[in-house]
């Protein structure tokens, strides 16, 4: 839940999580200004907002993602968008279909507790080089994701997900 993605990445890839109505939940937020942080240090770098339209969404996560990162100066033609997912799998599966990432230095942005089935998740579908760089979750809402996230895992597991 902690660590810290490798410098000089070729691509990272931003997870999506809850749009309400047109905006970004927390997690979210987080998530973007964490993948921002992350791009003013290496400006090489282009970045896949990965994130479909869910119930309740009057836009994708994807496009919630790109608007909180144009309005913070990150140059559009470093953003690329995927935004057919619904969850991790896909946001990998539908990423690399589109950007054919699988084998490139990628880090991967998400919620600190999310990260370990995100890299399960990737190194599943063969990802073969990436690092994790995790958003910081608030505290308060920190025990019921991990129960959530600990569930998903078990059932993940059980249906040979990761």
């Amino acid at each position: 839940m902690r660590t810290t993605a490798r410098a000089e990445a070729d691509y990272v890839i931003v997870l999506g999580c809850q749009v309400v109505g047109e905006y970004a939940s927390l997690p979210l937020l987080s998530r973007g200004y964490t993948a921002i942080r992350y791009l003013n240090r290496n400006p090489e770098a282009r970045i896949v907002l990965s994130g479909g339209k869910g119930n309740g969404e009057n836009i994708s996560e994807a496009e919630a993602l790109r608007r909180l990162l144009t309005a913070n100066e990150i140059d559009k033609e470093r953003i690329l968008l995927e935004d057919q997912s619904r969850n991790t799998i896909e946001n990998f599966r539908f990423s690399n279909e589109l950007y054919d990432l699988s084998d490139k230095k990628t880090v991967i942005v998400t919620s600190d507790y999310h990260m370990f089935r995100a890299l399960s998740v990737a190194k599943k579908l063969k990802y073969t080089n990436v690092s994790a760089l995790p958003s910081r979750s608030q505290r308060v809402s920190l025990p019921a994701f991990l129960l959530r996230e600990y569930v998903t895992i078990m059932y993940y597991k059980f249906t040979g997900k990761i």
